[in-house]
């Protein structure tokens, strides 16, 4: 479900000229960065000095923007 998700993320984001011109292994590579670059956001998170222990609630948060940003991890984190 998350690989069809960030598939579908990044091709609503993509112009139609791009998508026309998309190549299987265009798509691949775009999934491949696109999950690098979300990885390397969750691990500056994780290794952010500034937040004490008593803010992992914060950084638990700030991941969760980071998936929302890109399909959502589900709604068990919506507490609002």
């Amino acid at each position: 479900m998350l690989y069809e998700d960030i598939l579908w993320q990044l091709w609503k984001d993509m112009s139609e000229e791009k998508k026309h011109d998309m190549t299987k292994k265009d798509v691949s590579q775009l999934f491949h960065l696109h999950c690098y670059s979300v990885l390397q956001s969750i691990r500056d998170i994780l290794e952010n000095d500034s937040l004490s222990d008593a803010e992992c609630f914060e950084r638990i948060e700030e991941i969760v923007t980071v998936f929302d940003a890109w399909g959502g991890c589900g709604y068990r984190h919506d507490f609002g």
